[in-house]
């Protein structure tokens, strides 16, 4: 019998421990993608609210870490001129043939043993980053806020890093040369919750570049 009992108990700890799927809520208000390029003469930014997304994560255990997979339609970005948007997606994202970009989470460092409600944690998260037909590791700086209630957790994700286009032969034509930076930086808010349905998303069969 009390080895009955220490088998419940100890399904019981495996099940609350159990990791989630967090999805992205696309009713969320505050879901959005935006990025800035400080070139010499001109400041661009640009931002989209299309994201689509979720990571496996087990709230009463944070330090079992946490993988997932989010996707940005490229074709939705907004910069605030048209003409503009029409070149960067022609031009240098060429969403014709890359209409998406992948962040693929593999690892997350800084976790505490338990997290406080609505209390901000700030963390570091490595994975891939995968753009115009380029798949190379990245690493993210990450805030993570635990909400919602035991029964329906949500967590509150704002993920910032970034990239050089270069390193994802993004071109610069020669007219944007000094306007668009070869640095972007780019900033991800979104709220995840378990009440969602996972999205239908496939990471591309890119090489690993380095």
């Amino acid at each position: 019998m009390k080895q009955f009992c220490t088998l419940l108990v100890f399904l019981f700890l495996a099940a609350t421990a159990a990791a989630a799927d967090f999805v992205v809520d696309m009713t969320y208000g505050g879901t959005l993608v935006q990025f800035e390029s400080d070139g010499k003469l001109e400041f661009i930014a640009g931002k989209t609210k299309n994201l689509i997304g979720a990571f496996q994560f087990a709230p009463t255990e944070p330090q079992a870490g946490a993988t997932g997979v989010m996707r940005v339609d490229l074709r939705t970005l907004k910069t605030g001129i048209d003409m503009r948007d029409e070149h960067m997606r022609e031009n240098h994202l060429e969403t014709d043939e890359f209409p998406y970009a992948w962040f693929e989470l593999t690892d997350v460092n800084g976790l505490p043993d338990s997290l406080v409600l609505n209390e901000p944690y700030s963390l570091s998260g490595r994975g891939y980053f995968y753009l115009h037909g380029v798949k190379r590791p990245i690493d993210v700086d990450l805030t993570l806020t635990n909400g919602g209630t035991a029964e329906t957790p949500e967590l509150k994700v704002s993920a910032k890093f970034s990239l050089f286009l270069d390193d994802f032969e993004v071109e610069r034509p020669r007219a944007l040369f000094l306007k668009l930076a070869e640095r972007i930086d780019l900033e991800v808010d979104f709220l995840a919750s378990i009440n969602n349905p996972l999205p239908d998303i496939v990471l591309p069969d890119w090489p690993e570049r380095h």
